[in-house]
């Protein structure tokens, strides 16, 4: 009975009323020796009551009924909306995670994720007693294809030279820009000799690649300095190393990888 709208309550109440009162109607005029029509009219008095008051409560808990649909609705079209704002911020808090460790331009990391990356192996190194290397990398006379072709031309170098690295380095090596056109590379559990090999394999990859749609007859090779870090040494002893690792390289005619060892030279 309640679980049905106000209008059909009250049509079927008002059904019920009406025969009924057309029943003591009918007996009042048949004369029934039984019959009391006082104690009839009070019965139909109470029944219509009871009557309406139940249609009064169906209207309210169809009104109840009503209110918690569109509440169910309300929380599904706003738990959706919830769903669909969560999705947005974790896909912007990903895109600003992955901008905030990564070159713009190169696509490889950036500064900020070298030097987080590289105190992970440093601490890695002093837990598990295995050393790495680390290469600083800088393309030599970077500089006059700015000055000639313009920065323009200068970035897709840049972004095509990175590609080449990236193509010819190990899968769990990490490669960075660490600036213009110096970049830094870590040799996950590498000693001189792995790092060395690691090391003269970008800088051959660099010298044999072929750039010549970005620039016809451009010859692009790196200058690489090597060293592998040592348990208890800072950071900067060992980029400061590696630094000096590729001033030789530099000296020695450029297109030059030149490993420093941490017992040769002082730093």
């Amino acid at each position: 009975f309640f679980t049905l709208s106000p209008r059909q309550t009250a049509g079927i109440g008002l059904l019920i009323s009406t025969i009924y009162g057309a029943l003591i109607g009918l007996d009042w005029w048949r004369g029934r020796p039984d019959f009391n029509l006082i104690v009839n009219v009070v019965q139909w008095c109470i029944l219509s009551a009871a009557l309406l008051w139940s249609s009064s409560i169906s209207a309210y808990l169809s009104s109840v009924r009503q209110k918690m649909r569109s509440s169910t609705r309300l929380v599904r079209t706003q738990s959706a909306e919830l769903s669909s704002t969560n999705r947005e911020l974790e896909t912007a808090l990903a895109r600003l995670g992955h901008l905030a460790v990564t070159d713009e331009l190169t696509g490889l990391s950036n500064r900020r994720h070298f030097l987080s990356t590289v105190h992970t192996h440093m601490d890695r190194s002093r837990n598990e007693q295995f050393g790495f290397g680390v290469c600083l990398l800088d393309l030599d006379h970077f500089k006059r294809v700015n000055d000639t072709y313009g920065h323009l031309t200068g970035d897709r170098v840049l972004k095509a030279f990175s590609d080449v690295m990236r193509a010819n380095m190990r899968e769990y090596d990490f490669l960075a820009r660490f600036g213009g056109e110096e970049f830094t590379l870590i040799v996950t559990r590498g000693d001189e000799t792995v790092t060395r090999r690691c090391a003269e394999r970008l800088r051959k990859a660099v010298a044999d690649a072929d750039f010549s749609d970005l620039i016809e007859d451009l010859e692009l090779t790196v200058s690489i300095g090597a060293t592998v870090y040592q348990r208890g040494e800072t950071l900067e002893t060992v980029l400061a190393r590696a630094d000096a690792a590729i001033y030789e390289a530099k000296r020695a005619g450029r297109n030059v990888c030149v490993m420093k060892s941490a017992d040769a030279g002082g730093l």
